[in-house]
């Protein structure tokens, strides 16, 4: 149960932080005039990402709990749970890589 957590965990901060460096990078200087919307981005995205992950997760929970591996099943329940908890301050702080990069 802690590894099928620890990896949900680390798979959810690794697309968190590499989406707020990658759209960090490549909105640099977008747009000229100061406006800036590429947070946004950022937290659309992530959302979207942790809706697809959480979704993942209850077909994996589903099919396990088909198979007759409750162990396995209850613990992508507990994935969930805490993807869910864990995803939200996640998406602020893809949000902050991005605008920490646009400001050099």
């Amino acid at each position: 149960m802690k590894k099928t957590l620890l990896v949900n965990i680390m798979i959810l901060l690794s697309y968190v932080t590499l989406l707020g460096l990658g759209y960090g990078f490549y909105t640099r200087g977008f747009p000229p005039r100061g406006e800036n919307y590429a947070s946004l981005g950022t937290a659309l995205l992530t959302v979207l990402l942790i809706f697809v992950h959480l979704f993942c997760n209850l077909v994996l929970s589903f099919i396990f709990f088909y198979l007759k591996d409750k162990e396995k099943g209850k613990a992508y329940l507990l994935s969930i749970a805490v993807i869910a908890i864990i995803g939200v301050p996640a998406c602020f702080g893809g949000t902050f890589l991005t605008d920490w990069i646009q400001r050099f």
